[in-house]
């Protein structure tokens, strides 16, 4: 049998050899166990995409001389939201409309307007009615529209004068609007 301090000095020698063990392991962990860190980047591309939520006006049977324009929502104006990813300034073009005066013409005119009270036309945007340019040689009516949520939509207000000489039958006018990064 074996004897009493034999056996307690065996348990002490293995926790001994224990602690050890484990005091050996962490400290020849530490060199290889370490804490690093990365950066993840990327480049977004600027976006100038915008939709004509409201694309038609149509001011319906109009008689010579009349007067009428889309600030008083009859007809819609146009609505523009800017869904792209930078702030964008907005063109516009037209083809004729009347036949007796070309444009660009007091008979066919256009400006900002805001959507709200609280969504106005951006500073440096057309906001008294202007003459409709040709559509080769556009003119910014827009300027700067927002691309967040609460600042991305505004009105195109178009309003038309019936030339006194203007031959009867339907009238079209293809507008076209453009958008490009603002600067």
């Amino acid at each position: 049998m074996i004897d009493n301090n034999i056996l307690a000095a065996l348990v002490v020698v293995s926790i001994v050899i224990s602690l050890g063990g484990v005091f050996l392991i962490t400290n020849m962990s530490a060199g290889r166990i370490g804490m690093a860190t990365g950066t993840v980047g990327m480049q977004l591309d600027p976006d100038t995409t915008i939709t004509l939520v409201t694309s038609d006006i149509n001011f319906g049977t109009v008689t010579l001389g009349q007067r009428d324009d889309t600030t008083d929502g009859i007809p819609l104006p146009f609505y523009i939201r800017n869904d792209g990813s930078v702030a964008v300034d907005i063109t516009i073009g037209a083809t004729d409309l009347f036949t007796s005066t070309p444009n660009p013409t007091i008979n066919y005119q256009f400006m900002c307007g805001g959507t709200t009270e609280m969504v106005l036309c951006p500073v440096g945007s057309v906001v008294t009615w202007t003459n409709m340019p040709i559509e080769l040689l556009p003119i910014t009516v827009v300027k700067g529209l927002g691309f967040g949520d609460t600042a991305d939509e505004i009105e195109i207000e178009i309003a038309i004068g019936v030339p006194t000489d203007e031959p009867a039958g339907n009238k079209a006018s293809t507008v076209t609007l453009t958008a490009s990064e603002a600067i």
